[in-house]
């Protein structure tokens, strides 16, 4: 019986069956053909990473550039204190805004989270901050906004300045033991504190008082007078408390 041979396939047929292999296997094949650490950022299409696309604890601190995290990438209550490591949040790392009170679990941001001069004015919302918040002392006169520091102003009995804070323009010397101090804002809802003191030179005993002026929402009125009460003119020194 005469044996049958089968024909040699041809170039056509074996590129045809290579293609249907492909075609079928495609995926796998390339997935095998993916090199170790291989794919960087500049082989991802943007935005194509979801959450479902990413392994629990996949995404740690030297995987994101800095700014990268905006308030728009995270789902509400993503950050807790056990997200974030030791000093981790630096004012680098934050867009302005970016962390709003929906995006922090309770109590998440503790000290130790905290790089030093992390927390900005811009970082705060209104009325963030209240007592409870503070470590005792950690509020020194360096760290308050001018507009929240004491005023004051320190007066000759000529009425000439000595020295005084931010926002006190001038003073003035209107009759014998009276003196008018200038600010440059409405004081009429704040405390006045006044005591005669030395402003340089010897010290010459006396009484002070301090009111505000009628009319003069920016003025203070400051009286002088000797330890007897007859009006004089004596230095003093005055505080305003807002």
């Amino acid at each position: 019986m005469p044996i049958r041979r089968l024909p040699r396939p041809t170039a056509t047929s074996v590129i045809a069956m290579t293609a249907l292999v492909l075609s079928v296997s495609g995926t796998s094949y390339a997935a095998a053909m993916v090199a170790k650490n291989s794919v960087n950022s500049s082989s991802i299409v943007n935005s194509s990473v979801r959450s479902a696309d990413l392994r629990s604890g996949a995404v740690t601190g030297s995987k994101l550039g800095t700014g990268s995290v905006t308030a728009a990438k995270l789902g509400t209550g993503a950050v807790t204190g056990f997200s974030l490591a030791d000093g981790s949040v630096s004012s680098g790392k934050l867009a302005d805004g970016s962390v709003g009170t929906p995006k922090l679990a309770d109590g998440a941001v503790s000290t130790p989270k905290l790089g030093d001069g992390a927390v900005t004015g811009p970082k705060l919302s209104e009325s963030s901050v209240s007592t409870t918040k503070l470590a005792d002392e950690s509020v020194t006169r360096a760290k308050l906004a001018l507009d929240a520091r004491p005023m004051f102003a320190v007066v000759q009995p000529n009425g000439t300045l000595a020295r005084s804070s931010a926002h006190v323009v001038s003073s003035t010397r209107t009759a014998e033991g009276i003196y008018e101090v200038k600010l440059d804002r409405d004081v009429t809802q704040c405390a006045y504190v006044a005591s005669a003191g030395s402003a340089g030179a010897p010290l010459q005993e006396g009484i002070a008082s301090a009111d505000q002026l009628v009319n003069q929402a920016d003025t203070i009125n400051v009286t002088t007078s000797t330890t007897t009460g007859v009006r004089a003119d004596r230095p003093f020194h005055v505080t305003v408390v807002c």
